[in-house]
């Protein structure tokens, strides 16, 4: 049995039916034709909310159906008496979300911004580097990007090659802590380049000085040559 309550549904099944949070219902109710046979007229959608011994609550998803407008013009909406099964939803794709993590420099380094030549570790910032990226790795992926980005302070080129070096750094650390294929993963020190969407604010300027961690697919095999570290 089930019972409108404005939009969720009270449905006769809990724990005791096995029904779990989540499950997408179909509500349906039964139509004699005009040759003596019984058909399932769908009436509703739902989404289970909570599971309880003997009952359930459930989301109202659709009420209603242009099929149930046509055999039922009284009430074509879900009523006391509708029947609910789970509902089939095919798998159309598969795929794998692809994780990006940014750091910033005063997080991971010794004193990066008065010493810019040590491309030193904290243990806190080695600790947080290692949690964070972990999700790398078991993706699949062919590529893994470690880009590392300055501010507009200073010598460009200077800046350059600090973004180099600490993107080795983290790079070498991945590879040492996580056991991630060397061959998979490159370290790309891009300076004042598109760094921190183009100028920061005033007092923002370490969230320029920062390193993005990301998986990277190669369209054809000579960007992978490009690109092997």
């Amino acid at each position: 049995m089930t019972q409108t309550v404005g939009l969720t549904a009270l449905l006769d099944g809990g724990h005791n039916k096995s029904m779990l949070p989540g499950t997408i219902l179909k509500a349906h109710r039964s139509y004699t034709n005009a040759r003596g046979i019984e058909e399932k007229v769908p009436v509703a959608l739902m989404k289970v909310l909570e599971v309880r011994d003997t009952y359930s609550i459930a989301e109202v998803v659709t009420d209603g159906s242009l099929d149930s407008s046509l055999h039922f013009t009284d009430y074509p909406e879900l009523m006391v008496g509708d029947r609910a099964i789970p509902e089939v939803i095919n798998i159309v794709s598969r795929t794998q979300l692809l994780p990006t993590v940014s750091l910033t420099y005063k997080n991971l380094f010794v004193d990066p911004k008065s010493n810019p030549a040590s491309f030193e570790l904290t243990p806190d910032g080695a600790e947080l580097l290692i949690d964070k990226a972990k999700v790398f790795a078991n993706v699949r992926a062919p590529l893994i990007l470690v880009e590392a980005y300055t501010d507009a302070k200073g010598d460009r080129a200077a800046n350059q090659m600090e973004s180099q070096n600490r993107a080795a750094t983290i790079r070498q650390t991945l590879i040492d802590q996580l056991g991630i294929d060397p061959e998979r993963i490159v370290a790309l020190g891009l300076g004042e380049s598109e760094s921190a969407e183009a100028i920061p604010l005033p007092g923002e300027e370490d969230q320029a000085r920062r390193v993005i961690i990301k998986v990277k697919s190669l369209p054809n095999a000579d960007e992978t040559e490009k690109l092997v570290p």
